[in-house]
């Protein structure tokens, strides 16, 4: 980890400048329409200052800074959240748009003079981007797409285009959300890799550090000085704080372990399928917030002139009734194996396929669920003997004494 610098509040604007002036074009949270989303940024003014938000399963609701200190929300050593831009958990959207284009061209043909049909790839223009603001479970939502769309031997030169222009601001977390449970999916309140820049916010400015050679390019231009051992001490003490929230609120209801979730694969009959398959209305709101989902499809289009057809990308969901159709029937026509697909996949096959867990505990499905589903409180119903049995093989002394 390399040394913090601190950037006093009033400096913010200069890091925007910066890199305004190195040619990329800046994307930061914002508020619209009752909810912080990333959005180009032009000015620090744009920011959500003094603003919280309240998640709950199938409620997101923004708070003013007076709400939020009354109601206490905030953990970092009493801190002001009218003085800061990041009192928030996580944006309502995630980045992914940016990286992985909800739709886009990937080839178009048309005729040439003499009527031959020529195909021609359609590639995104080159493009450099800033993002501010990008907590550690986006980040880590980052690095698992990584995975998805540049290792192997085909790699989604659309989307390594764009992730090759990207610049990061990391923010760390010195609150958690009503619903974050990044902690429990492995991930943590501070920023770890993957970042140019990463802040800590203060009351009055700003912990900063370098995590690239082309962020520390930006860091020695602007105006720092060493960062006190008091305010690394606060920076700290907010981190914990985050990271012990998140371990009380799900004291009562933890994320099951890797190995518990693996079990879905062999859960194909138990009925938690069918009792969430009743609030559940596929409408896809889980797949389109996720940072790390993926799924999509292929769609013809011709112009109406009949001169050119369009083979495009589109995001898809597995909760579609066409994302599984197969030789000609859908494979999974009913909510409950839509569902289960969902789920099964998110935690269980994934690891099989990438190493780790699709989640990164940032809870969108949770409070962007019509239904307020909580897709911790699932996972512990359909793996609860698992983990029984887990417990009793790592206490066998103790299952022994049991009557």
């Amino acid at each position: 980890m390399t040394q913090e610098q601190y950037l006093a509040r009033k400096h913010l604007k200069e890091l925007l400048a910066t890199l305004i002036d190195d040619g990329y074009q800046c994307i930061g949270p914002q508020v619209r329409d009752g909810a912080i989303i990333y959005a180009p940024l032009e000015s620090i003014d744009q920011l959500p200052w003094g603003i919280s938000d309240r998640q709950q399963p199938g409620a997101y609701q923004l708070t003013s800074a007076a709400a939020a200190r009354a109601g206490q929300e905030s953990t970092a050593q009493q801190a002001n959240p009218a003085r800061r831009a990041f009192n928030w958990s996580v944006p309502a959207t995630s980045i992914k748009a940016l990286l992985f284009a909800p739709t886009e061209p990937l080839w178009c043909a048309r005729p040439d003079a003499l009527g031959n049909l020529v195909f021609h790839q359609v590639l995104p223009e080159p493009q450099r981007i800033a993002l501010f603001g990008v907590r550690p479970c986006d980040l880590r939502a980052i690095e698992i797409q990584d995975k998805v769309f540049l290792a192997g031997p085909y790699v989604d030169i659309r989307y390594q285009a764009r992730r090759s222009e990207l610049f990061v601001i990391a923010l760390n977390c010195t609150r958690s959300g009503d619903l974050c449970f990044c902690v429990a999916t492995g991930g943590s309140p501070e920023a770890e890799r993957g970042y140019d820049l990463a802040l800590t916010e203060l009351d009055k400015g700003y912990l900063i550090q370098f995590g690239s050679a082309q962020g520390r390019g930006v860091l020695d231009r602007l105006n720092t000085r060493s960062a006190s051992n008091a305010q690394r001490k606060v920076a700290r003490d907010g981190q914990v704080a985050a990271r012990r929230q998140q371990w009380q609120q799900q004291q009562a209801q933890q994320l099951p372990s890797p190995a518990a979730c693996l079990s879905l694969l062999n859960l194909a009959d138990h009925p938690e399928w069918d009792a969430v398959a009743e609030r559940c209305l596929a409408c896809g709101n889980c797949t389109q917030v996720c940072p790390t989902c993926f799924c999509h499809k292929a769609v013809e289009q011709s112009s109406l002139d009949q001169s050119q057809s369009e083979h495009s990308r589109h995001w898809d969901s597995c909760f579609s009734d066409q994302h599984s159709y197969f030789a000609g029937r859908v494979v999974r026509n009913t909510t409950q194996q839509r569902y289960r697909q969902w789920l099964t996949h998110k935690f269980a096959s994934w690891q099989q396929q990438f190493g780790e867990s699709g989640c990164v505990g940032c809870g969108r499905c949770i409070s962007w669920c019509p239904a307020g589903i909580d897709v911790t409180a699932e996972l512990a119903r359909l793996t609860q003997q698992t983990q029984q049995t887990q417990q009793t093989q790592q206490n066998p002394k103790r299952s022994e004494e049991t009557p």
